[in-house]
């Protein structure tokens, strides 16, 4: 393997992954759109960069959508993040929040 190429599943894959979310979640939203798109990818993009630290520190973690989990097993060196509480409630917009009649607009 070159040294520009990685293997698939690294961290970059994972940074890859979040930055192409985040870029889905701060888009304008079109008028008349609701906004749970942007939602779960702001979620998605949160997740998947913590997974891609996870993923760098060589730390397993299983396949959940919990933001929460993921922030626990961190390792101790890792500073806390500093909206801890707003990334954990972005939980929600996983799975719930994409399907009709689970929120309102």
């Amino acid at each position: 393997m070159s040294p520009q190429m990685h293997a698939p599943g690294d961290a970059q894959d994972w940074l890859r992954f979040a930055q192409t979310d985040l870029i889905y979640a701060t888009a304008p939203v079109p008028e008349g759109a609701l906004y749970n798109a942007a939602c779960f990818h702001a979620q998605q993009a949160a997740r998947k960069s913590i997974k891609a630290v996870l993923t760098h520190l060589a730390v397993e973690f299983e396949r959940v959508h919990s933001i929460s989990y993921l922030i626990r097993i961190l390792p101790t060196n890792i500073p806390p993040l500093p909206q801890h509480d707003e990334a954990i409630r972005l939980t929600q917009y996983a799975v719930v929040m994409r399907y009709p009649g689970a929120f309102g607009e």
